[in-house]
């Protein structure tokens, strides 16, 4: 695994959105070698990971207000998916 995979996990949401945006558009916008392009994808798949556990853990913290019987708002933790 190289360098550049294991730093991703300490990238903030925002930052690995920010790169993965990156990588796209010099992926689309450049004729990049057979091993830079692999290299980009790679890149782009690890930061991919990351946000995606980055929204599970959000999505597992989501309270939602509901009503009761009796018209009382609730708070109810959505427990993940």
């Amino acid at each position: 695994m190289s360098e550049q995979a294991v730093d991703v996990g300490n990238l903030s949401f925002e930052e690995a959105l920010r790169e993965l945006q990156s990588v796209v558009a010099e992926l689309e916008q450049s004729s990049p070698t057979l091993d830079a392009a692999l290299a980009g994808f790679e890149r782009g798949i690890a930061l991919l990971r990351v946000l995606h556990g980055r929204l599970d853990e959000v999505e597992k913290r989501v309270e939602v207000l509901e009503r009761d019987a009796s018209g009382v708002l609730r708070v109810r933790s959505t427990g993940g998916k």
